[in-house]
């Protein structure tokens, strides 16, 4: 957790200085000269403070001389109207790391929450959560951290840590069987470093790779009834993961056929209301 949470501080900050650019002209128009300001960081809707560390992370690179007060410990419930922060000092400083803050805070949040919900309500099935491959470039590694957050799994978010053939690897290698094969053969001792998933389309495709050494196998798009046929062909031994095609509460019922992991597309919860507002008090 400690190293994705690094890389997604790291994210953050590219985000940060893009949208920054050479600098926040409405802001530094507005107050020509710095002004000392106080101000509460005041939560709009319920949140966990999830992106705390990140946001300090923000303040101490837009200034470093800013002083932040974290109110509340991460993971800890926040209601509206709860200070989850203060900052104290360079008021333009901090109006400029807010505007690149405020929806990195709520993209965190947002997918924070959806990810928890789906974590309860699987936890009976023992049936963990994680999410879709096609996460936005440039957010990943926060996606990636609000996810394992919520208590859900990241099997890795690039291309160079994880492996997962997919059906246009398959095509163009030839064979499934051979895709896995010269996949297996040439990652060789750092088989144990790097998790192999693959992609499939047909339940009949698991046939020619039975036994073989893989992670996962994604069934894409897949309905109830092929997710059965897979757990009948493969005897029950493949680590399956299933997208959202398949409802969460017919997910419940598929743990028997090999269903580890359910995958939830989050690409729509970049677009987010505002989890924060900020209050100025001096």
């Amino acid at each position: 957790m400690a190293d994705l949470l690094k890389q997604a501080i790291e994210q953050a900050i590219v985000l940060y200085d893009r949208k920054v650019g050479e600098g926040d002209i409405t802001t530094e128009n507005l107050f020509p000269y710095p002004k000392h300001t106080q101000v509460n960081v005041v939560c709009q809707k319920e949140a966990t403070a999830v992106g705390n560390q990140i946001f300090k992370a923000l303040v101490m690179h837009g200034d470093n001389t800013i002083n932040f007060r974290s109110q509340t410990e991460n993971g800890e419930i926040a209601n509206p109207g709860d200070i989850i922060a203060q900052l104290e000092g360079n008021g333009r400083a901090i109006l400029t790391v807010w505007q690149a803050a405020k929806p990195i805070l709520s993209l965190l949040e947002n997918v924070r929450s959806t990810v928890e919900k789906t974590v309860i309500e699987l936890k009976p099935t023992k049936i963990d959560v994680t999410h879709s491959f096609g996460l936005p470039i440039g957010y990943e590694k926060l996606f990636a951290y609000a996810v394992e957050e919520a208590g859900g799994i990241s099997l890795g978010t690039g291309l160079d840590d994880v492996v997962f053939i997919t059906s246009e690897h398959i095509s163009w290698v030839g064979s499934i069987k051979k895709a896995v094969f010269n996949t297996l053969d040439e990652v060789g001792e750092l088989r144990k470093l790097i998790k192999v998933i693959v992609e499939i389309d047909t339940p009949d495709q698991v046939v020619s790779i039975k036994g073989m050494n893989v992670n996962y196998i994604f069934c894409t798009h897949f309905s109830v009834e092929q997710v059965h046929q897979v757990g009948e062909i493969t005897e029950r031994w493949a680590k399956l993961i299933v997208d959202q095609s398949i409802s969460i509460e017919d997910v419940k019922k598929l743990k028997d056929s090999g269903v580890r992991l359910y995958a939830l597309d989050l690409r729509k919860n970049i677009i987010t209301d505002d989890y924060f507002l900020l209050s100025f008090s001096k």
